[in-house]
Formats: structure tokens, C-alpha cells, sequence
């Protein structure tokens, strides 16, 4: 459950789903675009048509595809595995299709949404646990306890002031006096000194080592409490802090969330190539050579890696990366998960609740209907760091016995009622190897700012080099940077143009915001006639409070401050957005965002 602890230890609780708990929010593995020049030539590119390798064919990578084709580049994606979609895997051969990476799609999630939107994907409300995630049990020490049973347990050792707070709401109760404003903050030199272990805060609230254990055993984000970041933590909680503000549930892609990348690949001009392992990149003053390991070679003007880190440290670069850079990629690990998929043909649960928080080796179990019948239909398994390793290192027919064993002593009438069909472990998955970044304690100090800064005509995407989003958005939000960086680059280069298009300094704000009279809102308002005008006036936009209380009118100088740090202009509000435009860039959007809204020049 995503908490907020107030002082009085009244929680506030936005409204769950099964992956919110573990903080699934979706990643994503990605393989991008390239002319291939060398083998399997994509026809004639046109002299001028500057072209990209991407490697990853997730969400980032296949956002950047787009996004660099809608500015006239050659495009074409290379992807290691036989799918597209990376770290979102809808298990489309489980009944219920249930999904096995990125689960949710949150009201803050305005890329993913304007993205769905235009490929015509419906968003349908994301399942929930039956029952509700507020009513689930615990099994703690072989017994099963209410939620409201937890505090009064002989079993709770946890201080007194803390008690009644579930081992699993734990961590989010730790983060109550979270220091940052703005999820993008977490970058900032005066927050690095909260990149210290999370057991500091639990050390200084008293709770022994049993408690701790208790706390660790759904722990998402690292493997033990001593090798998580607070830091990280921080920043994730701020990102749900800005969900909660917002209207309305989660979603997700009717069909399933894979039908988003599947139809994103099918929109590019040129197919994503399938299976092709990149194990060399080569850079020179005038392009690059991307190397597979089938020995074939493409060269392209740029290229893009949207990859885990985890799979990035496999290929050799030269010349080599800043050697700080390079260590990030080599010591950043990702956080070990194993998602456990069944189907359900009867009540096995009796007196109790079918979803579970328990503490043994299968952690969570989650019961969905997934056939609109409201009866349980499907299982979930949630298992993190050492309980996943755990499993991972058996043979797969003592695995699944094993998982079934652990449940079945749980719930005695469930043998009989209950089918695994298929366990993803994203821990031993040679091309991520976990599910996110998993940060200890240290490591944004070190190399926060080391990851996502281009490298030559080498440039960088994916969810691990988003400044202020995680998850599936922050995938998409890193390919909006990465595009920008590599129009940049173009002009730096002059290759094509002498001058950047204005028009593609817009690439960061068009998922939020419409320009057009009669135009739909999006996460943002439609901008239409704004400048000039007095904030937050737009019919039917629910603005923050702040904004509407702001006081401000949309003149140059104002533009200038809110386009380079909004909440520094009105604390408070909900937008997001951290500018890394420089000055004449920043000229440039404000003279093209009043040009284009201008009811006199654009009627």
C-alpha cells in the first residue's frame, strides 16, 4: 500500500493497485533505430536524411524511433529479443493475460497517455486486488491477521508510536518527511546527503532486527535495508506524492499493456529488427559502427542506447566512456524480481482473504479477476531480492514445487484449485537482470549526474536517465531529452541545418500540452490564446490551487522563470517539468509558443 505518514500517523492512502505495492511501475528494455548501409540496406536515404541507431526496442527506444522520424530522420530498431515492448511483457499465452512487467498506468503518466491516444489504444481501469488491497490480510509467524489485528499482534515488535503501521507500509511511513519538493529535485547537491541507507531512519525509530526483517521482506528497491538509498527512495515517493494529486485511477492498455509497444513499432516506417545482438559500438568524428554479434555492422550518423545499464556494460565502446561513467554503468545493479503467474478454478481461501502480505519466501500473493466477473480468476506472486534469488537459483521443476509447497501451507484447499503457469524471473534475464535501478547507499552522490550525459555521437535513454519521472514515464520522458540532445547535435554538427527548428523545442511539452483553437486538454491545458493572459483561466481545466492562486499573467519574464523551474515560480504546483534549455534555446520556445497561440497569427 503507497502511504503518506502525517505526524499524528493518520495515513493517506492513494489508491493501490497490486504493482503499485512493489513499485512496478513499468520498464522497459530498449532497442532503437539505425540505417543499416553495410548489410540488409533499408533502400536509397535521401543526401540530407541524417540517420540514428537505437538500441532497445521498450518504450524509450521506440518513443525516440517516433519522435526522431517526425523530425525527418532514417530510423530503424534493434532489438536483442524476439519481442518488443522490454521490461512490458503482457503474458498474452496466460488465461486473463495478465501482465508480467509494467502493470499501471498512472493520471500523472501524460507521455504514455498522449501516446495511447494517438495510436488509438483504450485505457481501461487497471485491476485491482479482489476485495481491495485496504481489507488484505497478513500471515505473519502461521497465523493470519486483519489489517487493524497487526497492532495489538504479540508478534509486533515494532515501537510503540509505529505499531499499528503494516510491515509492508513500513518504508512509505519511513519517507513521511520526504525534504524533496519536486521529484526532479533528487539530483540537486543540497539532497545528496540523504543518499544514505534507508536502515538509518529505521535505526533511529528504534526497531530491532526482527522488525527490520519484517520491513526488508517486500523491500522493492535494493536487497537489504543497509543496501538501499534513501535517497531513491525520496525521489519515488515524491513521483507518487504528484500522482496522488492528481484526478483520478490508475489504467492500463485495454488488451494488455504490450498492445502499446506493438502498435508504437508498427507505427515506424522501417521494422524493428528482431534478435540482434549489439556487441561492439565504434564512434568516430562523423558517425558510428554498431557491431552484432551475428558479425553484421550498421552505420549511422548517431546512435541511441535505451538498454538497461545491465546490458549496456556487455558492449564495448570506443574510444571509452569517461571513466565515471563507465563505472556507473558497471556498478549500478538493478533490483532482483520474480513474478509468479497462476490461474484459479475455486475458492481455496475459506475465512480468509484470497491476497496476502506474508512473511515467507513467496512474500505477496495478489488474487485479480481478469474476466469482469468480479470472482478470482488469477494469482499473483511478488517475490524481491533474496526470496527471488532464492527460487532463481533452482532447476524450474523444483522451483514451481517449491512455490506451489509454500502456498499450499498457507492455503491447504488450494492443491487442486490453482495451475502456475509461468514464472518471469526478470532477476536472471541475461538482458536486464532486475526490473529497475536499485541504488545503494552513495551511488546518485557518485553518479547521478554521470549516466545520461551523450558520449560523441553516442546518446542515452531509458527510464534509469529520466530526471524527473520513474517507470514507464520516465522511459518516455528520457526519450523527449535524448531526441532534443540529437537535434542539438545536428545543428552543433552542422550537417543538415544551420539553424534548430524552434518547432522541435516543443518535443518536451507536446505530450502535456495542445496549441491548436478547439484542441482537447491533455495532462496540461490546451495553450491556445494564453500569453498575455492572466494564469489558470482556461475553461474546463482543473488547475492546481496553486496556479489559480498565483497571481501571475503569462508575459515574457514570467515564461522565462516558469519554463526553467516551475515550482520555484508557484510552489505547489503540479507540473513537473525541470528546463535544461540554454538561454537562446528558451528565447526560441517562448517566441514559438506565442506565435503558435497567437489568435492573430495562428486563426
Amino acid at each position: 500500500m503507497l502511504i503518506n505518514l502525517t505526524s499524528s500517523l493518520r495515513l493517506r492512502v492513494y489508491k493501490p493497485s497490486i504493482w503499485r505495492l512493489p513499485a512496478l511501475v513499468a520498464m522497459l528494455v530498449l532497442v532503437g533505430a539505425c540505417s543499416e548501409k553495410s548489410v540488409e540496406k533499408q533502400g536509397e536515404t535521401p543526401k540530407n536524411t541524417e540517420t540514428v541507431i537505437i538500441i532497445g526496442a521498450g518504450l524509450s527506444g521506440l518513443n525516440s524511433a517516433l519522435l526522431l522520424e517526425e523530425q525527418g530522420y532514417k530510423v530503424t530498431v534493434l532489438e536483442a529479443k524476439n519481442r518488443v515492448g522490454g521490461r512490458i511483457y503482457t503474458l498474452d499465452d496466460v488465461p486473463g493475460r495478465p501482465e508480467a512487467g509494467g502493470n499501471t498506468i498512472s493520471t500523472n503518466y501524460a507521455r504514455i497517455i498522449d501516446r495511447a491516444n494517438k495510436l488509438s489504444l483504450a485505457l481501461v481501469p487497471a485491476p485491482d486486488v479482489v476485495g481491495g488491497m485496504r481489507t488484505m490480510q497478513l500471515y505473519i509467524d502461521g497465523q493470519f491477521l486483519a489489517p487493524q489485528a497487526w497492532a495489538t499482534f504479540s508478534g509486533n515488535t515494532f515501537p510503540a508510536p509505529i505499531k499499528r503501521v503494516p510491515p509492508g507500509s513500513m518504508i512509505f511511513a519511513a519517507l513521511r518527511e520526504n525534504p524533496l519538493q519536486q521529484p526532479s529535485d533528487w539530483l540537486q547537491e543540497e539532497y545528496q546527503k540523504y543518499d544514505v541507507a534507508i536502515s538509518n531512519i529505521f535505526n533511529g525509530m528504534g526497531l530491532d532486527e526482527r522488525s527490520k526483517q519484517l520491513v526488508n521482506q517486500t523491500n522493492s528497491y535494493g536487497d537489504t535495508l543497509d543496501s538501499t538509498s534513501l535517497l531513491a527512495l525520496y525521489r519515488t515517493a515524491a513521483s507518487y506524492a504528484k500522482a496522488g494529486d492528481i484526478q483520478g485511477g490508475l489504467s492500463a492498455i485495454e488488451g494488455g499493456n504490450q498492445r502499446l509497444p506493438e502498435a508504437m513499432a508498427a507505427k515506424l516506417k522501417n521494422p524493428v529488427l528482431l534478435e540482434k545482438f549489439v556487441s561492439s559500438i565504434a564512434l568516430n568524428d562523423t558517425g558510428v559502427v554498431v557491431t552484432t554479434s551475428d558479425g553484421k555492422k550498421y552505420e549511422a550518423d548517431y546512435v541511441i542506447s535505451s538498454i538497461p545499464l545491465t546490458a549496456l556494460r556487455k558492449i564495448n565502446i570506443t574510444p571509452a566512456l569517461p571513466a565515471l561513467q563507465q563505472r556507473a554503468i558497471n556498478e549500478i545493479d538493478y533490483s532482483k524480481t520474480l513474478i509468479v503467474q497462476l490461474t484459479v478454478t475455486g475458492e481455496y481461501w475459506g475465512e480468509h482473504t484470497p491476497s496476502l502480505w506474508t512473511d515467507t519466501k513467496i512474500e505477496r500473493i495478489f488474487a485479480t479477476s481478469l474476466d469482469g466477473s468480479g470472482n478470482v480468476t488469477n494469482l499473483t506472486f511478488w517475490l524481491t531480492g533474496a526470496n527471488a534469488e532464492y527460487f532463481s537459483g533452482m532447476q524450474t521443476e523444483a522451483r514451481d514445487k517449491a512455490l506451489l509447497d509454500t502456498f499450499y501451507a498457507i492455503y491447504p484447499k488450494a492443491e487442486g484449485l490453482v495451475t502456475l503457469e509461468k514464472v518471469v524471473d526478470w532477476g536472471s534475464d541475461p538482458l536486464i537482470l532486475g526490473t529497475w535501478p536499485a541504488y545503494k547507499p552513495g551511488q546518485i552522490r557518485e553518479f547521478g549526474n554521470a549516466i545520461a550525459p551523450p558520449h560523441g555521437r553516442l546518446h542515452f535513454a531509458g527510464e534509469h536517465t529520466a530526471l524527473s519521472n520513474t517507470g514507464m514515464e520516465g522511459a518516455m520522458e528520457s526519450s523527449e531529452r535524448v531526441v532534443s540532445e540529437i537535434l542539438r547535435n545536428k545543428n552543433k554538427h552542422a550537417v543538415a541545418t544551420a539553424a534548430l527548428d524552434p518547432k522541435s523545442l516543443f518535443v518536451t511539452c507536446m505530450a502535456c500540452h495542445s496549441l491548436n483553437e478547439g484542441e482537447p486538454h491533455k495532462l496540461g491545458p490546451n495553450l491556445y490564446g494564453f500569453f498575455g493572459q492572466s494564469a489558470a483561466i482556461q475553461e474546463g481545466f482543473n488547475y492546481s490551487p496553486a496556479l489559480k492562486n498565483a497571481g501571475i499573467v503569462w508575459d515574457k519574464s514570467i515564461l522565462r522563470k516558469w519554463l526553467t523551474a516551475p515550482d520555484k515560480l508557484v510552489p505547489g504546483t503540479l507540473m513537473t517539468y525541470r528546463g535544461t534549455l540554454s538561454e537562446p534555446e528558451l528565447e526560441q520556445l517562448i517566441d514559438y509558443l506565442i506565435t503558435q497561440t497567437n489568435p492573430k497569427v495562428n486563426p
